[in-house]
């Protein structure tokens, strides 16, 4: 069927959109996290690993205010707390 070779086709072109995106977020020289609400970690480019010293892989799920000094992520604010937490 003509359906599969375009799929594979699409597939192909993600995968090559992915990895000129991941080259271009990892040249610049400023370092980039993405974050959720409690201030985990969800992507790290490879200047926020040098700064961290640890391999970008392993800062997944971390929390960005256990590795970084607070006036670092000052502009952060406070993180937000899952639903249904109590505030200490």
């Amino acid at each position: 069927l003509a359906i599969r070779p375009a799929t594979q086709l699409l597939e192909r072109q993600y995968v090559e959109t992915q990895d000129q995106y991941q080259a271009v977020i990892d040249s610049i020289s400023e370092g980039l996290l993405r974050l959720n609400p409690q201030g985990q970690i969800l992507y790290a480019n490879e200047q926020i690993a040098r700064l961290a010293g640890r391999p970008r892989t392993a800062l997944r799920g971390l929390s960005a205010y256990s590795l970084f000094p607070a006036q670092q992520l000052a502009w952060l604010g406070e993180p937000s707390l899952p639903a249904g937490a109590m505030q200490a």
